[in-house]
């Protein structure tokens, strides 16, 4: 039977408090603003089994690997354009996620994932925090006014300091490879430099897209 473990790892991190530790583009111990929501909301898309990933976001799909078991072949049909994302006796919960957005949809989000991801880069930690969740922000908020200041840092500040020692560097050079939606939650995946794989999770606030992450994720949790 395959599990979730992964899925299920992913929102145990969820906090009330929307927060996300800043560790660099791998960094798999942050928490995200996303909890898993019933219905997905977008059309799905299908692909041929065992994609061959290109560097900058596109995929071509070839034949199935030989030694692929049924299993691995259809969560490969489901993750569609994420069908690269998927390993075999893997736990492959995040790339067959929910059901892949459309075009219009994966374009807002990559738009607000790499304006995100640009200011953190240039350490513009005012804009970079107008980029992320509102729940998120308010946690960073939350979180400042809470230190024995005479001025309470806002989430500018508490994102700089989380940011100290982080790789800050903008790993998104392409296009989203894919974005999985479920309900409001989504995960984007996307390849970075050297094609490693990335994915940040995402909220929808007020019909757009946008990051609940602090850092990329690079996938699976635990690669370098």
């Amino acid at each position: 039977m395959r599990t979730r473990a992964l899925l299920a790892l992913l929102l145990a991190l969820v906090s009330a408090l929307g927060l996300a530790a800043c560790g660099g583009g791998g960094s798999s111990n942050s928490s995200t603003t996303s909890t898993a929501a019933s219905g997905a909301t977008s059309t799905s898309s299908s692909s041929e089994p065992s994609p061959k990933a290109k560097e900058g976001g596109s995929a071509t799909f070839g034949k199935p690997h030989p030694r692929e078991t049924a299993v691995t072949q259809a969560e490969r049909r489901k993750a569609g354009n994420a069908a690269a994302f998927v390993a075999p006796k893997s736990d492959n919960s995040v790339p067959t996620f929910g059901s892949e957005a459309n075009t219009s949809e994966r374009a807002q989000a990559e738009a607000s994932l790499k304006s995100y991801l640009q200011a953190r880069a240039r350490e513009d930690w005012a804009s970079a925090c107008d980029q992320l969740a509102k729940s998120v922000r308010e946690g960073y908020e939350k979180l400042g006014s809470s230190a024995k200041k005479a001025k309470a840092p806002g989430c500018a500040q508490v994102l700089a300091s989380f940011s100290k020692g982080a790789d800050l560097s903008d790993p998104l050079t392409g296009h989203l490879v894919s974005l999985r939606v479920h309900g409001i939650n989504a995960f984007a995946l996307f390849y970075g430099p050297g094609h490693q794989q990335y994915m940040v999770p995402m909220n929808r606030e007020d019909g757009e897209w946008r990051p609940t992450q602090a850092a990329p994720i690079a996938y699976p949790p635990g690669a370098p």
